[in-house]
Parts: C-alpha cells; structure tokens; sequence
C-alpha cells in the first residue's frame, strides 16, 4: 500500500482521493467547504473517482448528510458535468459559477435567519446543489469565493486562507515541497556558468 492510500481514502479502484479534511483540516473554508468536498470527490492527479456508479454517489450524499434517494445513472452524470464546471470556473476566473446551474434543478429560493438559501424541492441530488449554489451565492456577496482555488500541483481544490491570498498549493508540505524540491534539484543539475 503506497503512503498516499494510508493517508487518504481511496476509489473502488484503490486509487487516492481527497478526503473530507485535506487539505482543509482547519476548516478554514467555512461555508466554502461544501463545495470544496464536493469538488474533491476526483483526483485529476491520479485519475481516482468517489462516484463510479450511482450506487457510490448515493453512498456519498448519505455520508455527507443529504437525504438519501435512489440516484439514477442521468443524475450521475449532471453531478460529474456539474463537479466539472464549478472546477474550471475555480481555475479559470472568468467563467460564471452559476451559468446554468439553477435552470437544471428544481430547487426554491427562501430566506433564513435573515439570509438567502435555496431549497431542493426534491431530495437527493437536488439538495447538494442547494448547497452549493448557496454557498456560492453567499462567498461571491462577502468576497471569498476567490478564495477556493485548484492546487497548482494535484487540482485539488483548497481554501486559500493567506493575508495575500497568494495560496498556490493545497499543502506545503505536500504539493509545495515537492515542487519546491523539484525546482532546487533543476537549479543544482544546470551548469554553474548558466545560472
């Protein structure tokens, strides 16, 4: 078993995925972390996938406390198109979260304890889409939304919880010791007089 399976959960295939907690452990992105975790359900670095088959993104709603329902394979692939674009829009600033988002599902606006929060009218997947748009709505009103960002290494999504929001890594540790040590070691190898 390779170190990254042990500190992460794996895929059906036993390939590492992002786990609830990483990179975020503080839980710094406050009401971000929805989309965070949601976002973090693929590793684009080693190709892992939480939702397979539907019968795996049911598992993953109930685990993430969403009303459990039968999902169906139509509903898979919204959830994927959708983890999809909310990922480019994190990458690529430009791109409008919510293009498009709330026209797919049936979900209601209603206000609570003085905020605006959107509610599925069907349960299941419809829910975690409430979720996000509401968060998404509420970081873009106070100004953190730019705060999630893709790791420049592994893609996974994290809070960038610097002064400067100047964060380029999921981890220092991880992904920005390893590109640090990567660019050290290419310093060293070239010749002296091509410094």
């Amino acid at each position: 078993m390779t170190v990254s399976a042990l500190r992460h959960p794996t895929d059906s295939a036993s390939r590492p995925l992002p786990d609830g907690s990483w990179p975020d452990a503080k839980g710094a992105a406050g009401a971000l972390d929805v989309v965070r975790r949601f976002g973090n359900t693929i590793n684009r670095e080693h190709g892992a996938e939480a939702w397979r088959t539907p019968t795996e993104l049911q598992r993953w709603l109930a685990r993430e406390g969403y009303p459990a329902r039968r999902v169906t394979a139509r509903q898979l692939a919204t959830l994927r198109d959708l983890r999809e674009h909310l990922w480019r829009c994190i990458v690529e600033r430009s791109l409008d979260p919510l293009a498009g988002t709330i026209e797919r599902f049936d979900l209601a606006a209603s206000v609570v304890d003085g905020e605006m929060v959107l509610i599925a009218r069907r349960h299941g997947v419809d829910d975690v889409v409430a979720a996000l748009v509401t968060a998404i709505v509420s970081a873009r009103h106070d100004g953190s939304w730019p705060r999630l960002k893709a790791c420049e290494h592994c893609d996974w999504i994290f809070y960038d919880g610097s002064k400067n929001r100047g964060g380029r890594w999921c981890s220092m540790q991880a992904c920005g010791g390893r590109l640090k040590a990567q660019s050290y070691r290419r310093r060293h190898r070239m010749p002296v007089g091509s410094r």
